[in-house]
């Protein structure tokens, strides 16, 4: 289909008829087909993508990185790779990633303020799953303690009843 040379829909309509603007209009708002700014053909869903991160990229909220182009992935796979298999924290991957040694072995934050408060609430986070996973540990042994306790104690009732048993025979 050409493009149509038009300023509003109405006009569209009068040229190419109900069906092909029905089409068109279905077209655009079910995420089928768009026109790239460097002149491809995308997605709609991929265009909206696309300025949502240029958004983010200009965003105050941004943090920088002392790791290049390497996304958090690739960074944890590397250093899980150096360490054997062993996957590091988040919060570990994050500091590496925003902070760089002085010439006195210091470290020192890439972007102080944003990357700092993501690290501590990083830290944070692994505290909470830690607490959780102790507690967790504490609850299931508590249950196998009781579950134990009341097998003994089913025990204890069936040797009893099978003690009254034979004493009434």
């Amino acid at each position: 289909m050409a493009p149509l040379n038009v300023n509003n829909w109405k006009e569209a309509f009068t040229i190419v008829g109900d069906v092909k603007c029905k089409l068109l209009l279905w077209i655009l708002h079910n995420d089928s087909i768009g026109y790239g700014k460097l002149g491809y053909t995308i997605t709609i869903r991929v265009w909206k993508i696309s300025e949502r991160n240029s958004k983010n990229h200009l965003s105050e909220k941004r943090t920088k990185t002392t790791t290049g182009n390497l996304s958090f992935a690739e960074v944890e796979e590397i250093l899980t790779q150096e360490n054997q298999g062993v996957k590091p924290p988040a919060d570990v991957i994050w500091l590496l990633e925003h902070t760089t040694q002085n010439n006195k072995g210091v470290l020192q934050w890439k972007d102080e303020s944003r990357s700092k408060e993501i690290h501590v609430q990083k830290q944070r986070i692994k505290e909470l799953q830690e607490t959780r996973e102790e507690i967790t540990k504490q609850l299931q042994e508590a249950e196998e303690r009781k579950s134990k306790q009341l097998e003994q104690q089913r025990e204890d009732m069936q040797r009893s009843m099978e003690e009254m048993k034979q004493q009434l025979l």
